[in-house]
């Protein structure tokens, strides 16, 4: 999806998807091309966290754990112990989940320091979706 959403933003949003089954070294490879979002699982990116060292870790500015009331229940966490002995202090860090489960704040624990939590609610007697906006937003990169 984020593959996708960064086709509308040209060659100023590079997206490098490395949760994909291809080699170590493809993945390294498309990792020294320094692109701005990179999706992975979470044993991908530990993986080359501790492959690179601190050379990949202090690009990173922004953390994005999708789905945090389930990733745990994956087996994933050796690995989110790891990333985040590994990922510097003060990183923002946004955790998405349809639910506050306490998965969700056991990661909460591990990456957040004073966490806003933004919960969203329908209102009585709201159908599902009602009320809800959509809007596109077309990225035209500066000159």
């Amino acid at each position: 999806m984020t593959e996708k959403l960064a086709l509308f933003c040209g060659k100023a949003v590079r997206v490098v998807n490395i949760a994909q089954n291809v080699s170590d070294q493809v993945q390294r490879s498309l990792l020294a091309e320094n692109p701005d979002i990179v999706v992975a699982t979470p044993s991908k990116a530990l993986l080359h966290i501790s492959l690179s060292g601190q050379e990949l870790v202090e690009k990173v500015s922004h953390l994005v754990i999708d789905e945090a009331d389930l990733v745990l229940s994956y087996g994933y966490d050796d690995d989110l112990q790891g990333i985040a002995k590994a990922l510097p202090k003060g990183l923002q860090t946004f955790l998405m989940s349809a639910t506050l489960t306490q998965e969700v704040e056991t990661l909460k624990k591990l990456f957040c320091r004073n966490p806003a939590i933004l919960r969203l609610q329908e209102a009585d007697g709201e159908n599902e979706g009602e009320g809800v906006s959509q809007y596109v937003v077309k990225f035209v990169p500066p000159d």
